[in-house]
């Protein structure tokens, strides 16, 4: 047996390791209900959708949520995960391991594909795996890899675009660059917010092989075009305007909160989280080696286009965690050229390699202590999280089928099986009897609440003096209200 043929045997048998790692870690408390604290709206969301086209019909353009009587569509976004989970559910039923399996093969999928972008700018095995490494090291990507999201799909359509269009450019044919162009149409479907990425895509087309201007202009239509259609559609069907999270970005970006700086040291720590101590040190020396270098100045520009979504899309929806995970490709990609780097002596010679090889080792065993810590506390559902499926059950078992009925939030209403309004905030302040009459306003007959100790003496006299308490049990309380 030849040596390179060992050296991939090994490197075939460390990136199954990792990958086999990655996938136990996706696949603990796979069928838990989804109400992590971090998560739970937009899974419940995903659930909602996904339980609907089951139920009501798979018309994909057509995702409905449990707001207020049937149809009511909600064209939040691309609706990909939860169509795709809608399938499952004809030969499995509804269960929860679904919804999250789903991103889980997203998730282990950008580690094959960051596995791949590493071999096509380095030589050494070693660097490949690095790659797969810190995509596995990361515990907000792996985290948000297992729950009803569209984030994980959304960061490996994207990766898979680079990969595709890095091969499009040393090949003639032509079938790599029109695979990158559906490729990037679908990453940027699912979380529009990717499109901070086409400059990283366009100076693959610029800067590697012969500059091909004509490529950047068909991957510019091809995106742009079909997420420009379905957005325009999302908003002619769209029973709940205030769901569009677009149009959230045009109308809340005010940037001030980036001059605070609880909030900029909040964006910071998610970025550690995310990309990992090792990650950032990889990120701080890979990008010095990427800018001198035009061939690999999509790696910069992929870290100019994380920079914009933190100012930009942070800013206006205040969502820190899970835009975070844009920095966990461009970490693996910087740590692949730097340990390849090393392995090829161009960097780090003698005594300095040593000193660069022990920081690396310490790094690498603080960022799996850290993973770890972070998913084990992640992992553990606080009492009030778990209660809520108990409160749905509740809510199910002491309202008509046919009723309307409001909640704290959508979870409920999901578990409930119920249709209706969520009232409640992401704050912690008293119920106001503002939120009760403003879902009454949408119809609601009953309302449930959760802990009778959050609403306010207001609100509590507005349900004593207009509705009828009809059930109790512990600290929940449903109400049948009488009108206005």
């Amino acid at each position: 047996m030849s040596r390179d043929s060992e050296l991939s045997r090994r490197e075939m048998a460390v990136v199954g390791a990792l990958l086999g790692v990655q996938a136990f870690l996706l696949w603990l408390k796979i069928d838990a209900p989804f109400t992590e604290p971090a998560a739970y709206g937009r899974s419940c969301v995903n659930a909602t959708i996904a339980r609907n086209f089951f139920e009501q019909g798979m018309r994909f353009l057509y995702p409905q949520l449990d707001y207020g009587p049937l149809p009511g569509y909600a064209a939040l976004e691309f609706p990909l995960i939860p169509y795709l989970a809608a399938m499952v559910y004809a030969v499995t039923g509804v269960h929860e391991w679904v919804g999250r399996a789903i991103p889980a093969v997203f998730g282990l999928g950008t580690s094959l594909v960051m596995w791949k972008i590493a071999s096509e700018d380095t030589r050494s095995d070693v660097a490949r795996i690095a790659a797969v490494l810190m995509v596995v090291l990361s515990p907000t990507f792996t985290f948000f890899s297992r729950v009803f999201q569209s984030d994980s799909a959304m960061i490996f359509f994207s990766a898979l675009t680079l990969l595709l269009l890095l091969r499009a450019q040393r090949t003639p044919a032509s079938g790599s660059f029109m695979a990158a162009c559906v490729s990037c149409a679908v990453a940027m479907l699912l979380k529009p917010s990717s499109l901070v990425l086409m400059p990283a895509f366009a100076s693959v087309l610029v800067f590697r092989g012969s500059p091909n201007l004509r490529r950047v202009v068909v991957l510019g239509v091809s995106t742009l075009v079909p997420v420009a259609a379905f957005y325009l559609f999302a908003r002619a069907v769209n029973t709940y305007p205030e769901t569009v999270g677009i149009d959230a970005v045009v109308a809340r970006a005010t940037f001030a909160r980036m001059l605070q700086f609880n909030y900029d040291l909040q964006i910071a720590k998610d970025i550690f989280q995310s990309a990992t101590p090792l990650g950032i040190v990889m990120m701080a020396v890979g990008l010095w080696f990427a800018v001198r270098r035009l061939e690999t100045w999509y790696m910069p520009l992929w870290a100019g286009g994380a920079i914009v979504l933190d100012l930009v899309f942070n800013e206006a929806l205040s969502h820190h965690e899970y835009y975070q995970i844009i920095w966990v490709p461009l970490a693996a990609m910087c740590a692949a050229q730097v340990v390849d780097a090393v392995a090829q002596g161009s960097a780090f010679r003698g005594g300095l390699r040593t000193i660069a090889v022990a920081v690396a080792v310490v790094l690498l065993a603080g960022s799996a202590a850290l993973t770890w810590r972070f998913l084990a506390l992640r992992f553990q559902f606080p009492p009030a999280s778990a209660a809520r499926v108990t409160v749905a059950a509740f809510v199910e078992a002491q309202t008509p089928p046919d009723a309307l009925v409001g909640v704290e939030d959508i979870d409920l209403l999901y578990y409930a099986h119920r249709r209706g309004w969520p009232y409640g905030t992401d704050t912690a302040e008293p119920i106001s009897k503002a939120q009760i009459t403003t879902a009454q306003d949408k119809g609601i007959a009953f309302l449930a609440v959760q802990d009778e100790s959050r609403l306010s003496t207001e609100a509590r006299r507005y349900l004593d003096e207009s509705g009828v308490l009809v059930a109790h049990a512990d600290s929940h309380a449903i109400w049948r209200l009488n009108g206005k």
